[in-house]
Order: C-alpha cells, then structure tokens, then sequence
C-alpha cells in the first residue's frame, strides 16, 4: 500500500512497521556520493513538512532508518542531514542487539525503537 499511496520523489528501501509505528528503510552500502543522500533526505524531511506523511499515517511519528556500513559512514551521513528524524545504525550493530537496544545515532543522541510487545497467555 505505502508504494502505492506515497510518491515524494524518493523510492524508499523498504517500509517497516513496528508497535503501532513505521518506518522508511533506507540502506546505505557507502557507494553514492554524500550529496545524492543528502538530496535524497531533503526529499523525506520536505515530505514530512508538508503534511503529507501526517495526512497518510495521522498516528505514527515520522521516521526514517538508515543503515550504513561502519560508525566512520554515520558521522558523515550525519553532517548532511538537519533532520533528528532520520536515525542511522550500522547493519552489524542492528543485527548484534535487541530491538529495543538504543543503537540508532541522530543528530540530538541515540534512540531505540519501540520493540513490539508481547502476547500475554
């Protein structure tokens, strides 16, 4: 559905949904050029500002997922972006940890994503 509904002028990896949340995914391998990203996470921050992204998901708050290749790449991704909604981990990192662990750097900390609760039987 969310292919469907959302064209921004960015095609997003993927899109996750979590705990009553989403999330754009985006999957950075270190092969495109800081200012392709950045133009790229432009294109995501003037979507959330302009309401559409509240007039398609009025409940969850904005999010997009960056995954990158080493902490060295972060820090890069980091100066080119303005956006505290845009959190970025290294793969290894995201796969080592917990859902919940608070590895995710943005540009105000590290965050850690509402791991889905379970079922009690």
């Amino acid at each position: 559905m969310w292919q469907e509904t959302i064209d921004f002028g960015n095609l997003p990896d993927g899109w996750v949904q979590f705990n009553n949340g989403g999330a754009f995914i985006e999957v950075d391998r270190d092969t495109e050029r800081p200012i392709v990203l950045r133009k790229k996470f432009e294109k995501y921050i003037t979507f959330k500002e302009s309401g559409r992204y509240r007039n398609l998901f009025p409940e969850w708050a904005f999010k997009v997922l960056v995954f990158t290749t080493t902490e060295e790449r972060i820090e890069s991704l980091q100066q080119i972006t303005t956006s505290d909604d845009i959190w970025f981990c290294t793969m290894e990192e995201f796969l080592r940890e917990q859902l919940n662990h608070a590895h995710w750097f943005s540009l105000r900390g590290f965050y850690a994503l509402s791991a889905v609760s379970k079922k009690k039987v």
